[in-house]
């Protein structure tokens, strides 16, 4: 269902009022017009719900109804991670979107403490760049796993080097002695 231009501006002017929500009742096709179901306005994938937002998709779970089970509320409401994660919000909830918040120190641990950042990844990449010299992350990676015996991907290796310490991809050209001088 494409939205206007002024529901959008509504959406968005209308944050923090209890009448509008993000998941507006829509009649599905072939319903009774009573039977109206929510049903989500941006099918984009969103990496963090709310509490709140948990709070209204729970609200909707019935378990013996398979029109709103897990799978069915995972579907409609375009939740990554599908049935599972509804149904592990599940198990914390206690009826109030407060039990959904998210709380300090949860989630995985990283795989390399920040030290070990500084010292595996970001310091032989320092050291090159000096140098003048092309660096690959798959050398970083053998590196990685023979000083530290922890078992990283390489994907991974990327991503911190991308994400945490701002590198960048840059295809390089040889350099003759006197060009380096």
């Amino acid at each position: 269902m494409p939205l206007s231009l002024p529901s959008l501006l509504l959406l968005f002017l209308s944050v923090g009022r209890p009448e509008l929500t993000l998941f507006p009742t829509v009649p599905r096709g072939g319903e009774k017009s009573d039977d109206r179901h929510p049903t989500p306005i941006f099918h984009t994938e969103m990496s963090h719900l709310s509490a709140d937002q948990k709070h209204t998709i729970l609200l909707e779970y019935s378990p013996h109804d398979s029109r709103r089970s897990f799978h069915a509320l995972a579907r409609r409401f375009a939740v990554k991670g599908g049935g599972r994660t509804i149904q592990r919000w599940h198990v914390e909830w206690d009826r109030t979107p407060q039990s959904l918040e998210r709380r300090e120190g949860s989630g995985r641990a990283p795989i390399l403490t920040p030290a070990e950042v500084g010292r595996y990844i970001r310091a032989p990449i320092l050291a090159a760049n000096h140098a003048y010299h092309a660096i690959h992350y798959t050398e970083v990676h053998d590196q990685i796993e023979e000083k530290t015996g922890k078992s990283i991907s390489l994907p991974t290796v990327q991503r911190i080097g991308k994400e945490q310490l701002g590198g960048h991809n840059r295809h390089t050209h040889k350099r003759t002695e006197q060009e380096r001088e």
